[in-house]
């Protein structure tokens, strides 16, 4: 499955080192719809708040990302994830705390 996965990387841009956001988020929502509870957070958070493309770090490390078993469980200090991983955790961590309307 993961081999799958990282290949989509390679076989949507030849030898690309990046996909732009959109691409990326189409891959995601197939490839791992129903596998992950975030997901549709994560496209979100990518689709509106990130504004830089996806690289093949960020590409790789969200199929580790993913198997956090909840967010308050995150440590950015623990390892090292890209950014994006830190931003969408506050960023998460945010709207959730934010009050209702």
């Amino acid at each position: 499955y993961q081999r799958r996965v990282h290949g989509s990387f390679v076989k949507e841009e030849e030898r690309a080192t990046v996909l732009g956001n959109e691409t990326a988020v189409a891959y995601w929502r197939l490839l791992l719809g129903g596998r992950w509870p975030l997901l549709d957070r994560w496209c979100d958070f990518i689709a509106t708040v990130y504004g830089k493309a996806i690289t093949k770090d960020v590409w790789r490390q969200l199929f580790e990302f993913m198997y956090i078993p909840t967010l308050a469980d995150y440590d950015a200090d623990a390892g090292a994830w890209p950014t994006v991983m830190d931003e969408f955790v506050e960023w998460h961590k945010a709207a959730a705390a934010a009050p209702a309307p």
